[in-house]
């Protein structure tokens, strides 16, 4: 009734030994409904412009990030392009081909590996901190030309749930993400989480779940397929919501 999968009886038994809880941020502790707070252009293109290229590129990836551009794009009503030779890179970004134009979008680190940084970017961040706002940055052409920020609203029965589970015997929550250390440690501070680890690549999660002692049962809840392997790793994977259900579960 309530929508959740058990994958075997050997389950049930590992949760109720966990005494460790990794859990993913974004669309996991957070809505997932990521809501537009600015849009950055170098002065190269317009507003809606970049939006468009940005969108029809995402189109192409399961992300919850690269879903919302989407949508706000669908939502003012834009025409998206098909992208081409789309190549990924698991919770960093992505590039690719679009109307002709190479294309990347995705953390600034990884922008600025495909394309030398620009001056404005800086304040860009800053207003990013200032914000709790997490971000996608954009290069067109080898040239860094915009960036988009947002906001996620945390789950409001994420307290909650939270404080049941430390009743249940979880001793140690840990919250692990691919987002910037700012916009984590306010869901870390909300959720009275005793450990935060930001701007982590698939491969960073997965070191720290393996590095729990094997006498100490642990359980990964994630909401992607960036999880998988981190969802693997612990004693019990717990795969959130829609996006990338089929592989996060597998």
């Amino acid at each position: 009734k309530r929508g959740i999968l058990v994958k075997g009886g050997a389950v049930l038994e590992a949760l109720a030994g966990a005494r460790i809880l990794f859990f993913d941020k974004t669309g996991t502790l957070t809505t997932g409904k990521m809501l537009l707070l600015s849009i950055e252009t170098s002065g190269q293109l317009e507003e809606n412009q970049l939006l468009q290229l940005v969108a029809s590129l995402a189109q192409a990836s399961t992300h919850v990030t690269s879903q919302n551009i989407v949508r706000i794009a669908q939502e003012r009503g834009l025409d998206l392009s098909t992208p081409e030779h789309v190549i990924e890179e698991a919770g960093e970004g992505l590039r690719g081909t679009v109307d002709g134009h190479q294309l990347v979008l995705g953390s600034y680190a990884y922008t600025t590996r495909n394309a030398p940084p620009s001056d404005w970017a800086q304040g860009f961040l800053r207003k990013m901190d200032y914000d709790d706002a997490t971000g996608s940055f954009v290069a067109l052409n080898g040239i860094m030309v915009g960036a988009l920020s947002f906001s996620d609203r945390l789950r409001e029965d994420a307290p909650r749930a939270v404080r049941k589970l430390r009743q249940a015997g979880i001793q140690r929550i840990v919250i692990l993400t691919g987002d910037r250390l700012e916009s984590a440690q306010s869901v870390g501070t909300a959720i009275g989480a005793d450990e935060v680890h930001a701007q982590l690549h698939p491969a960073d999660k997965l070191a720290l779940i393996k590095g729990t002692p094997a006498e100490t049962p642990s359980i990964m809840i994630g909401d992607g397929i960036n999880d998988a392997p981190a969802l693997a790793a612990a004693s019990v994977g717990i795969a959130m919501g829609a996006r990338g259900a089929t592989v996060a579960s597998d």
